[in-house]
């Protein structure tokens, strides 16, 4: 046939005629192309530099016949086929070619041109064949290789989850030989949590096929597999249901990407996460108790290690003794011990007390295993298979010890790392706690001390003021009388301001809306002035405002002075009248004060800033001590503006 290679043919028969004839009429349509030889030692001498097709060979020969050229072949490991086409029409010899590995037999005699054609047709069939079988070889071939060094992992199984393939891959990758892992059965495979997990997904695509049994039915999952050494392999999972020609499940097929890798990287990122929301709640936990802050820091721990049990045991000032601070409730319901002390020497300690003798993170991952170090569990402890603990640092001193046990995979430095951050800032919020309550009782103290000393400073200038207020009883001069008023409310203004401070909430700074009023009452009362004569109005911006001692003082002492300088002269002969004050912030740390009345006005021949009267040579120091500015304006009764700034608040 034009276009394809012809079939090569070695025809072997000691009859030369017999092999020009042969030859001929094979080679007659050009899809054969034959070598022919006269004797068996003649073709097997050719066959160790050319390979054949089909071979074709009699019988009878002498020396070496055909059964025994083709026993020698198959010792030689040659496969190629093998036609004998001999006279012989025995039954036995036919059962001895095929028996030894003939591919056809065929007898010469009858018409020629039926015979070649038989001999024909069976070369052709036995080359398909053959080459259907290379075919098949070469694709089985490939597809040992290509399973043999896939990454992937590729696995079958029957309806009752018996494993009959899986690829080399999972040898590899999870340490079991291919018999250890077709010997499992399927929900062996995984990690036990996700064993309800594949057995509900295998159910439910046997009852989707019976519903929809012309669907492709396949699920895609993340799975764990248990490794031979107790690691995790994760691999992304299709799985597909196999069929029956006639729609009927027979099993199911398997393919897994590797992705551990990836959910390492995912956990690292949970944890990390879950470890900063964590850092977050414990540092934001001050108010709770710190029972409460260590019980809940150490079930986090728990959980970010993947570890059951745990503990946390605080060590006294030279480090040699450890007391039981808090137990997980896990630990709790597992332990049968009959007394459970609380206190323990670290030179009894076994080995969780060797994180305190080498102050460093101590790991156990075979718990089980002969240690010099172990002195035995006490009866009824909870058995141990994995261990792990830090010590907590306080500078040099070892102030607590942490420890998280029973991990069902080995514990590692990232595990160290987790519990060492988890339970350092446990106790750092757990020492600011106590520093704080230090700080709040010390405060606590001063400010008690602070307000007795202000009730004290009230009661001596309340004693001063009532010397005063005798003196000027005993006095009968009306000049004398009045100085004596005058020292009278200025010291009730000043023992106003620690009253006020006394019963403030907070003790350095005077609510000063409460402060105006009651140095008014004060002032009314002492001038014998009601409410019906002269009124007050009193605005203060904001309404909360606060001024410190260092402002206030001066600043009360200045209204004190304009006020009972309106109530002195600005309304003369018992005439009704009205004073207003107002106060307020008109800048960071910046004030205006303004004190007005409507009476007969400010003599027009005196400078106020230049006088004899001692109420006005007191009012310009103190605007003077508060920084302020003071002025006048006298064309409608009397209006006196000072803007000052907060003495001891910075400046703009």
């Amino acid at each position: 046939m034009p276009g394809t290679t012809p079939i090569s043919v070695m025809f072997v028969d000691d009859e030369e005629v017999l092999c020009d004839i042969s030859r001929r009429f094979l080679e007659k349509d050009r899809d054969m192309k034959v070598d022919t030889f006269l004797s068996a030692e003649a073709a097997m001498e050719a066959l160790k530099s050319t390979r054949y097709d089909v071979i074709v060979s009699d019988y009878e020969m002498p020396g070496v016949d055909g059964i025994m050229f083709l026993k020698q072949l198959k010792s030689w490991g040659n496969t190629t086929p093998f036609i004998i086409f001999s006279g012989k029409g025995r039954e036995a010899v036919i059962i001895e070619a095929l028996n030894n590995g003939a591919d056809f037999y065929l007898q010469k005699g009858g018409d020629p041109q039926a015979l070649f054609a038989e001999l024909k047709n069976q070369i052709r069939h036995i080359d398909q064949k053959e080459k259907a079988r290379a075919a098949l070889r070469e694709s089985e071939e490939r597809y040992r290789i290509i399973t043999e060094n896939m990454d992937d992992t590729i696995w079958l199984i029957d309806l009752n989850q018996k494993i009959s393939f899986i690829s080399p891959s999972a040898e590899r990758k999870r340490g079991y030989t291919s018999k250890e892992l077709r010997s499992m059965p399927l929900l062996e495979h995984l990690s036990p949590p996700y064993r309800p997990v594949m057995q509900e997904i295998l159910t439910s695509m046997i009852a989707e096929s019976e519903r929809y049994p012309n669907r492709h039915i396949s699920r895609i999952l993340d799975l764990e597999f248990k490794n031979k050494d107790h690691t995790s392999y994760w691999a992304e999972t299709t799985l597909s249901l196999i069929k029956k020609p006639d729609g009927t499940p027979s099993g199911f097929m398997g393919l897994g990407r590797d992705i551990t890798e990836r959910k390492k990287a995912e956990e690292i990122i949970r944890a990390e996460s879950e470890r900063a929301k964590t850092l977050l709640r414990i540092s934001q936990m001050s108010a709770e108790s710190d029972d409460e802050i260590v019980r809940f820091a150490l079930e986090k721990a728990l959980e970010l290690t993947a570890s059951p049990l745990g503990y946390v045991a605080c060590t006294n000032e030279d480090e040699s003794e450890l007391y039981m601070h808090h137990w997980s409730s896990k630990a709790m319901e597992e332990c049968a011990m009959k007394t459970k002390p609380v206190r323990y020497k670290v030179s009894e300690t076994g080995l969780w007390g060797e994180a305190i003798r080498q102050r460093q993170p101590v790991i156990t991952n075979d718990y089980a295993a002969r240690s010099p170090l172990k002195k035995g569990l006490p009866e009824g402890h909870m058995a141990l298979t994995r261990h792990m603990n830090v010590p907590l640092f306080e500078k040099d001193h070892i102030v607590a010890v942490a420890g998280v046990g029973n991990k069902e995979t080995d514990y590692t430095e990232s595990d160290v790392q987790q519990l060492t951050l988890l339970m350092d800032a446990m106790w750092r919020v757990v020492e600011k706690k106590r520093a704080d309550a230090l700080i709040l009782s010390s405060l606590h103290e001063k400010e008690m001390l602070l307000k007795e000393i202000h009730h004290r400073v009230k009661n001596n200038l309340q004693i001063i003021g009532s010397l005063l207020y005798l003196q000027s009883v005993n006095v009968s001069d009306p000049f004398t009388q009045g100085i004596l008023r005058e020292c009278r409310t200025r010291v009730k203004s000043m023992a106003l301001i620690h009253e006020k401070l006394y019963r403030s909430k907070d003790i350095g700074r005077i609510p000063f809306v409460t402060y105006l009023e009651g140095l008014v009452d004060a002032l009314k009362d002492s001038y014998g002035v009601d409410d019906d004569r002269v009124t007050f109005g009193i605005s203060v911006t904001p309404d909360d405002l606060t001024l410190n001692i260092e402002t206030g003082i001066p600043c009360g002492l200045l209204i004190n002075e304009l006020v009972s300088n309106s109530l002195k002269y600005a309304f003369p002969d018992g005439r009704p009248g009205r004073i207003r004050i107002d106060i307020g912030l008109t800048a960071p740390h910046q004030y205006t004060l303004v004190i007005t009345d409507n009476g007969v006005g400010f003599p027009k021949d005196v400078d106020f800033r230049n006088t004899t009267s001692l109420g006005l040579q007191l009012v310009n120091n103190l605007a003077s001590q508060l920084d302020g500015e003071i002025s006048l304006d006298a064309s409608e009764g009397t209006r006196f503006t000072i803007r000052f700034r907060g003495i001891e608040e910075p400046k703009k």
